[in-house]
């Protein structure tokens, strides 16, 4: 529909990435360092999904009396990361916000096979 605000539009385009075996700390500070919370959880292997670690995570972790320096980042991230692409109208990726209670979505272009941002 046309004068329909696109995702493209209001994507933050800073979203950062951690790998799956990096520890908690090493994620706590890159959140910190970049003013973020949240970061793309790289797959070690092609076949795995994307995944998400959230500010949240890491305070539950640490809430347990759990060391940061010894808990890896694919142990406590959500995967598989909910996607929709920089076309979607953003009141359907509103909807879909609030439908399954998440806070963020990644921003994957299907063409290039490669997660480039998150809203």
């Amino acid at each position: 529909m046309a004068g329909e605000i696109k995702i493209r539009n209001i994507m933050k385009k800073d979203f950062v990435r951690i790998e799956k075996d990096a520890f908690l700390m090493d994620a706590a500070i890159k959140m910190y360092e970049n003013r973020i919370g949240c970061l793309i959880v790289e797959p070690s292997e092609n076949r795995e999904p994307f995944g998400i670690i959230t500010r949240k995570d890491i305070v539950k972790v640490y809430a347990d009396n759990k060391n940061l320096k010894e808990v890896k980042v694919g142990e406590v991230s959500s995967s598989p990361l909910v996607i929709v692409s920089p076309g979607m109208p953003i009141k359907y990726a509103a909807k879909l916000m609030k439908k399954i209670n998440l806070r963020h979505l990644a921003v994957f272009n299907v063409y290039y096979n490669k997660c480039f941002s998150r809203l």
